[in-house]
């Protein structure tokens, strides 16, 4: 089971596709570098999966697989 999380922006350029997890790796002068990277340290620390995906009608759309749901009602 997992979640997606997808922005309607810019698209991720494909020469940066497979740069976009490294620490440090920003193609926005103003940008901090801290937000994928760091996304993908936690994601890694629950023992998920974090892959940038292929989708048409977003810019950018993120998978996080191995997380499980907990129904506590």
């Amino acid at each position: 089971m997992g979640l997606y999380v997808e922005n309607d922006g810019d698209p991720t350029p494909e020469e940066h596709r497979t740069r976009i997890f490294e620490s440090g790796f920003n193609t926005d002068s103003d940008g901090t570098v801290f937000g994928t990277a760091t996304v993908g340290r936690i994601v890694r620390a629950h023992g998920w999966s974090i892959s940038l995906a292929d989708d048409p009608e977003a810019s950018v759309r993120f998978e996080i697989r191995g997380v499980e749901f907990v129904d506590e009602t």
